[in-house]
């Protein structure tokens, strides 16, 4: 069931955002400030599902730099454990390459696992990321289950604004 959900978002959620930014990429180019939601697929070990905010500049103009921030809170439950990840990151970029440092503060019951996390992306202006990165340890704990390496794949998808 849970490998079905996460099917149809892989194949969902980038057709409805390019049907969305097609019919109003007249209004994304006149923009150099957006805000937005943010969706994401994080694997490191175990699986996560991200839902949260950005802010920025430039997502989806070519030939321009994007640079933004945001909030999310990834979730897991994976072998009967539930794992919270309240996270924030900066991102920046070009049309196809970007970065993302994120800190992540992942919670089990009473205990944390509080990480940085460096990322190297391939984007498309800044609406949809592909990142792998590597994340360190910043307190002495660490669940054995949440490994290091991260893949995510991420959507962006902007408020517009006139």
């Amino acid at each position: 069931m849970i490998l079905n959900f996460k099917l149809a978002f892989l194949i969902f959620f980038p057709a409805i955002n390019s049907c969305l930014l097609a019919q109003e990429v007249k209004e994304v180019k006149l923009l150099n400030f957006n805000t937005g939601i943010t969706a994401s697929y994080v694997h490191q070990g175990i699986e996560f599902l991200s839902i949260g905010g950005i802010i920025g500049q430039n997502y989806g103009l070519k030939k321009s730099q994007l640079a933004g921030t945001g909030l999310c809170l990834d979730l897991s439950v994976n072998q009967n454990t539930t794992t919270l990840a309240p996270r924030l990151f900066f991102e920046g970029g070009t049309d196809f390459i970007g970065f993302r440092v994120n800190l992540v503060n992942y919670m089990r019951n009473s205990d944390n696992d509080v990480r940085i996390c460096p990322e190297i992306n391939l984007t498309y202006l800044g609406l949809i990321n592909i990142s792998a990165g590597y994340s360190f340890k910043l307190l002495n704990k660490r669940f054995k289950d949440i490994e290091n390496f991260r893949f995510s794949i991420a959507y962006n998808f902007l408020f517009m604004r006139k």
